[in-house]
């Protein structure tokens, strides 16, 4: 059996340009032109190329055929990374007399994800080509797609197997234990069917669903299955009691400590950005050394950051006891940690008014180590300059809970006066409610003002107001009552989670009741959102859906949804322990599954966890000596994202040498902040049933 693969729709569509200004990112849109056939013009031996065309999961053995004719030139096609990555050496197709030319199974590289048309200009200076036929052949293959760091006792366990076939069968499956004690090796524990999941369409790839949540022996275990005559394996995962909590939450916290800013982080960089200021207009200037670089970059950002340090404390709160602490300080690790971002935040914000600075930025222009962007002194040029203003009411939950914890009143009056600056009760937008709720129970358990109760109702009764339904959904959230759908690429479950945790709080106030249905409402659309073989949730406004965000353009800052998954899976957790919903139970376990390696690409985006991890990351840090890959232990990656505006195909990066794109081998922090919370509250859900 051989997989036929047609890409002949993508023809008509090319766009052209010539290669030296896409070389220089100098393009000329009046110098380009767009379809097939086409005519193409410029000096002899000039190349032309087109546009890519996705073939982002048939990378492992697919082979090419074009067909059509050129004259006036030659023509072949370049295997690339990404979308915009590295290129490898063009395959040129041999060309007859009359012009009619073919290449002929020309196969992919083991990396790529697309390939482009190259034509190179002969000496009458202009190629007249039109492709007739685009075709590529593989061989079928299955995937098992499993959670590669774990499961855990007492909670739903699923997979999905995936093929590149179309095929109309059943399957079966059988859960493998590798070692089970001396000659009992690869002994079979458990075995069932395999349920079709349909097939994806504009993927090219046919699902199935197992289930084996009757497992619950800890062990480590694989699974192997069979449909047709194709078989497959998955990696080696591991099964225990609150394992994937007690595994992954120390290494979520401490990738925080390998993005620090401002001092020497040993086997990585020297201290760097010790000239970051603040100077005001008056002439006065405090040194604001410190925080952590936000994502591959060295710029760090107050709309972040404070969402972290709340992050890292929430996690400290409730499930210290599964971080590590290896540095001797006053401190365990974790709340070490949360105060680090903590300090440069209170370096940040002007103490009397309690403005807090925005951004310390430089740009993306320098790609090198850290501790060489700057001369590390005062007074010059070189140093970075702290500018803008923010009004984050993750500041003032941060600062609260710190002012609670080490009965610090100097940071509980900083979180006060930073609340009358960004506190808006007439707000009536969805997430600015769902912040200020979280401060507002912060404020409330700190000061013990009482007049926090009435602000944390009154956030809840604006948040339920969102609540809406259209044609085809109900229970989702929009930015303001009567609007359409809210999306979020970082924080879509953000008000679900703040009313679950205030409902969590308060079980017997008057707006329990309505809070509690809400949840179920959204639960059901949750579960609605992500049918589908993965069980993750859409891109959904209303106006459009989607799997994965559609940017407008193909310049359009874009990168993958972890933290739309993360966010979701926190609210979810949390959904189940107040509803005891199982639909939420298992979509928040799905949102975690498939960060952590059951998706289409099989790779784990928990860096160093699993048995796939990405070659490359897209951070600086790869121009360390001894960190070719720049891929920082604990990252949370920004994740699996569209090919193109047109083209809602899932892409990976899955270059091996180099820096890959930043849309989705880049870390950032909120990955980690939402992977935090995610995971604080599963734990508490493993705790529950157990």
């Amino acid at each position: 059996m051989v997989v036929n693969r047609d890409y002949t729709r993508w023809l008509g569509n090319l766009k052209w340009m010539p290669r030296d200004a896409w070389m220089r990112n100098m393009h000329d849109p009046a110098a380009e032109c767009a379809g097939n056939p086409v005519t193409l013009a410029g000096d002899s031996g000039t190349i032309w190329i087109s546009s890519p065309v996705p073939i982002p999961l048939d990378h492992a053995n697919l082979q090419v055929s074009v067909a059509g004719t050129v004259r006036g030139g030659r023509i072949g096609i370049e295997w690339c990374h990404a979308k915009r990555g590295k290129f490898y050496p063009p395959v040129w197709a041999a060309t007859e007399g009359d012009g009619r030319f073919l290449l002929s199974q020309a196969g992919a590289r083991r990396t790529t994800a697309s390939f482009r048309f190259v034509v190179e200009l002969g000496n009458e200076r202009l190629a007249a080509l039109e492709i007739t036929e685009c075709r590529g052949e593989s061989q079928p293959e299955l995937q098992v797609l499993v959670n590669q760091v774990g499961y855990n006792v007492g909670l739903p366990k699923t997979f999905t197997v995936q093929c590149n076939a179309p095929l109309e069968v059943g399957g079966s499956f059988r859960v493998i234990a590798p070692i089970a004690g001396p000659g009992k090796e690869f002994v079979t524990v458990f075995e069932g069917a395999l349920e079709p999941a349909g097939r994806i369409g504009e993927w090219e790839r046919t699902y199935w669903r197992g289930d084996f949540s009757r497992l619950d022996i800890p062990n480590n275990y694989y699974i192997e299955a069979r449909v047709g005559d194709l078989e497959a394996e998955s990696p080696v995962f591991a099964l225990g009691n609150n394992f994937v909590a007690e595994r992954t939450l120390d290494t979520a916290q401490r990738f925080y400590w390998y993005q620090r800013c401002g001092m020497a982080i040993p086997g990585w960089h020297e201290a760097c950005h010790l000239d970051d200021r603040i100077t005001t207009a008056d002439g006065y200037t405090r040194d604001v050394a410190g925080g952590w670089h936000d994502a591959g970059d060295y710029n760090k950002y107050n709309g972040f950051t404070p969402h972290s340090v709340w992050a890292l404390l929430y996690t400290h709160e409730q499930r210290a006891d599964l971080c590590r602490t290896i540095r001797n300080g006053p401190h365990c690790d974790i709340l070490d940690e949360a105060l680090w971002g903590a300090e440069f935040l209170r370096k940040m914000q002007e103490p009397v008014s309690g403005k807090l600075w925005d951004r310390v930025f430089s740009g993306y222009g320098h790609w090198n180590t850290p501790e060489s962007e700057t001369d590390n002194r005062f007074g010059d040029e070189k140093d970075r300059v702290a500018a803008g203003e923010a009004r984050n009411l993750w500041l003032v939950a941060s600062f609260a809970h710190i002012g609670r914890v080490l009965r610090n009143a100097e940071f509980t009056d900083r979180a006060l006066r930073h609340w009358k600056l960004c506190q808006d009760l007439g707000n009536k937008g969805l997430h600015h409610n769902a912040a200020q709720l979280i401060a507002a129970h912060e404020l409330l358990r700190t000061t013990g003002d009482t007049g926090f109760v009435e602000v944390e109702e009154q956030c809840v009764r604006h948040i339920l107001a969102c609540q809406g339904a259209d044609e085809n959904y109900d229970g989702w959230f929009a930015n303001a009552p009567g609007g359409k759908p809210a999306y979020s690429i970082v924080d879509n479950g953000l008000p679900a989670a703040s009313l679950a945790l205030w409902v969590r709080a308060n079980p017997t106030r008057n707006l329990a009741v309505d809070v509690l249905g809400s949840l179920v409402r959204y639960t059901g659309f949750l579960t609605r959102i992500a049918d589908n073989p993965f069980g993750i949730s859409k891109f959904y406004t209303g106006d459009a859906e989607a799997f994965f965000y559609q940017f407008p353009e193909e310049s359009s800052w874009h990168v993958g949804q972890n933290s739309q998954y993360l966010s979701e899976a926190w609210a979810a957790f949390l959904i189940f322990q107040v509803t005891r919903r199982k639909e939420a139970l298992s979509h928040g376990l799905k949102q975690l599954d498939w960060v952590l390696g059951a998706n289409p690409y099989g790779i784990c985006m928990l860096h160093g966890e699993g048995r796939v991890n990405t070659a490359t990351a897209h951070h600086r840090y790869n121009t360390i000596v001894g960190q070719p890959q720049g891929a920082v232990p604990g990252s949370v990656f920004n994740g699996i994202t569209r090919f193109r505006p047109e083209c809602d195909v899932p892409l990976w990066d899955l270059l091996e040498k180099g820096t890959p794109a930043y849309e989705c081998n880049e870390p950032w922090i909120p990955h980690n902040a939402y992977y935090l919370l995610a995971v604080t509250e599963l734990a508490a859900v493993c705790e529950g049933i157990r």
